[in-house]
């Protein structure tokens, strides 16, 4: 691709496709390419159109350059994370992939996942898997905001920027018009495999490793953005209760602003450092969120119970008459045993539900979140 003061260059595949895995080798300009976006993206047409992006943002020389990955589903995007390469990506060739299949996409760099958006469409989170998508590639001037925001502009003394590709290859379901929706997503086509439904534990520590140390920009934690309440909350010092509350405030604020046509709010709590990309089946993400409330209820209180006193003469079970309950020494022991097997209880429950936090509570959160951002943008 090449990038001139009066001229940027683009490409485009001839044909569209509903899933697979799609890849490239790209050289990025060397030198001096703030202000410049080389790009490498998936896209249908239309106004709610679905997208999938790679954007290399480049920068002044000595500064690295930004990768760049969005998603959009019917025509919303905002859901940005950025990363620093672990290497020059300017001189020598580097695989970029996008792996797009009925259960989740996943962007790699030299065969290493950077990210995963899994298909939570049954939870109301818009998902690509009925839209063709071409493979499009450019080079173009975005020194409005490409660099520092904006503040590096192109040095046009530099030109022409140039940006190099080879080795483009398809393994995807080609679109045959609409009966391709059901086609593409057949069992029988390789990306269906069980093998590729989810990162393997080794892709998932590659995964975690760079996110933790090059990933720069992450849409879920940027509060602010979307109007954040709860922004500092840690998550796994919340209790489950805290949480259900939480969530059926966010839900009658929502309910109420669709009423009366006001400003919408949005909830967002911090979740783990690992991010997005927590491995949980359907069923079980359907039954924590249909279930939520009635699952995750806490039993109101953990003292004894009231003991009805069946006897009219007001003895206890001992037999003895010459003391009512309460000064029986046989009903003092069972109460402090009972009281002392409530504590255990109580704190058994305590450490099951931190441990369900830890499990489950970074993955419900992005879940959440990511439907408050639609309900922000819609």
């Amino acid at each position: 691709r090449l990038l001139l003061s009066f001229s940027g260059s683009g490409v485009q595949s001839k044909g569209t496709f509903l899933f697979g895995s799609i890849e490239t080798l790209i050289k990025l300009v060397p030198g001096n390419s703030a202000g410049t976006v080389t790009t490498y993206y998936l896209s249908s047409t239309g106004k709610k159109h679905d997208e999938i992006d790679f954007e290399f943002l480049g920068n002044v020389s000595g500064q690295p350059y930004i990768i760049h990955t969005n998603i959009y589903t019917q025509g919303i995007g905002g859901r940005e994370q950025q990363f620093y390469p672990w290497f020059d990506p300017t001189t020598d060739y580097h695989n970029y992939t996008i792996h797009w299949n009925p259960s989740a996409v996943v962007w790699y760099v030299d065969d290493i996942p950077i990210r995963v958006f899994r298909n939570y469409l049954s939870q109301g989170i818009e998902y690509p898997n009925a839209q063709a998508m071409g493979v499009y590639s450019s080079l173009w001037n975005a020194d409005d905001w490409a660099t520092r925001g904006g503040l590096d502009k192109i040095n046009w003394n530099s030109a022409p920027f140039i940006a190099r590709y080879r080795n483009f290859r398809t393994r995807a379901c080609l679109w045959n018009g609409p009966v391709s929706i059901n086609q593409c997503a057949n069992y029988n086509w390789w990306y269906t495999w069980p093998q590729y439904r989810q990162l393997s534990y080794a892709k998932r520590g590659q995964m975690d490793w760079i996110r933790n140390k090059y990933m720069i920009y992450d849409y879920c934690k940027d509060y602010k953005r979307f109007n954040g309440q709860e922004a500092n909350k840690d998550l796994i010092g919340m209790t489950l209760d805290k949480l259900v509350g939480n969530l059926r405030t966010y839900e009658m604020e929502v309910d109420g602003n669709k009423e009366q046509k006001t400003s919408k709010k949005i909830l967002a709590l911090k979740a783990s450092d690992s991010d997005e990309e927590i491995e949980l089946d359907k069923e079980q993400i359907a039954f924590i969120t249909k279930n939520l409330s009635k699952f995750f209820k806490k039993k109101k209180g953990t003292g004894s119970k009231k003991r009805s006193n069946n006897n009219p003469n007001g003895y206890y079970k001992c037999g003895m008459t010459d003391h009512q309950i309460r000064e029986c020494p046989l009903w003092e022991i069972e109460w402090r045993k009972e009281r002392v097997e409530n504590e255990q209880k109580a704190r058994r429950k305590e450490k099951e539900e931190h441990s369900m936090i830890d499990a489950w509570g970074s993955d419900l959160i992005m879940m959440m979140m990511e439907l408050m951002r639609q309900h922000l943008w819609h």
